[in-house]
């Protein structure tokens, strides 16, 4: 199958080209270089010229504190580009895949399946549950809904984990937001498995346990054997201007019951992550 990937370059585009070629498809990936999303006219020539059999759109602008200073960047980013993303998708008739988050919710209810419905508490949250929408009125859409991505590469808390603990300074780690961290390899190899075999509709694709960063960090020092003093904090400990979702741990009800495969435990996956980290630290 040929993918056409919208976010290339970010750590989930680059494992799901990755998976995806391993699994046999040819993968088409667009960076931010060969298509920017802000150039909305654009985008409908763009996927159309390469003629894809699926599109997977993981591109947006996911700096959650930076799409609350400047909103209609988050706007015109994760909604109304969508609208382009999804007018190719249906003239070419394909199936397309839209990455979206748990930040659609506003973390009160504690735990979320995927028929509750959203109230997002910011304004990166409030514009991927517009895309969502936008991407639901095609009829042959996959909306997968996930949280705290980390694996090699990346530039979040997680994902950078490894890096932070060697400096052996104290960790600060918020010890109130709950979510479910999911390693990125799970998550691409779940979104390969819709694109190839699963019914349309909206998934939840979390890791199987719910943690805390704080929580997280202790568990990435121990498993690198690192004695690295780990403070607790509460989220008002950090300044940032965007609110988050206090609890906002997502079940993969349905795609437990769909696709049979779910993102792994963080636990689980740690050591992997943190030889993954060693063998990319030493190249």
């Amino acid at each position: 199958m040929r993918i056409l990937l919208l976010g290339a370059a970010g750590t989930f585009g680059r494992t799901f080209r990755r998976i995806a070629v391993e699994r046999g498809h040819t993968v088409i990936p667009l960076s931010r270089r060969e298509l920017d999303l802000e150039r909305l006219r654009d985008i409908f020539p763009t996927i159309l010229r390469f003629e894809p059999a699926a599109v997977v759109h993981a591109a947006a602008l996911t700096d959650v504190d930076r799409c609350e200073r400047e909103p209609q960047k988050a706007m015109l980013i994760n909604w109304i580009a969508v609208r382009e993303v999804v007018r190719a998708a249906r003239t070419l008739g394909v199936p397309l895949v839209y990455l979206s988050t748990d930040y659609v919710f506003d973390g009160e209810k504690g735990e979320y399946f995927e028929w509750d419905p959203p109230h997002p508490l910011s304004v990166y949250g409030l514009s991927k549950w517009y895309g969502e929408r936008e991407v639901q009125l095609y009829e042959r859409h996959f909306v997968v809904r996930t949280s705290w991505v980390f694996g090699v590469g990346g530039r979040t808390f997680f994902s950078r984990i490894f890096e932070i603990l060697r400096g052996g300074s104290p960790v600060y780690a918020d010890n109130e937001q709950v979510t479910k961290p999911t390693y990125v390899g799970d998550l691409a190899e779940v979104v390969v498995d819709l694109v190839e075999t699963a019914p349309y509709g909206l998934y939840h694709a979390v890791g199987a346990e719910p943690a805390t960063a704080y929580a997280f960090a202790r568990a990435a020092a121990e498993v690198a054997g690192w004695t690295v003093e780990i403070k607790p904090v509460p989220s008002g400990h950090f300044s940032r201007p965007a609110p988050r979702p206090r609890r906002s741990v997502l079940a993969s009800f349905l795609l437990e019951r769909v696709v049979g495969r779910v993102p792994r435990p963080y636990r689980e996956v740690l050591p992997e992550f943190f030889q993954e980290w060693k063998e990319r630290s030493s190249a």
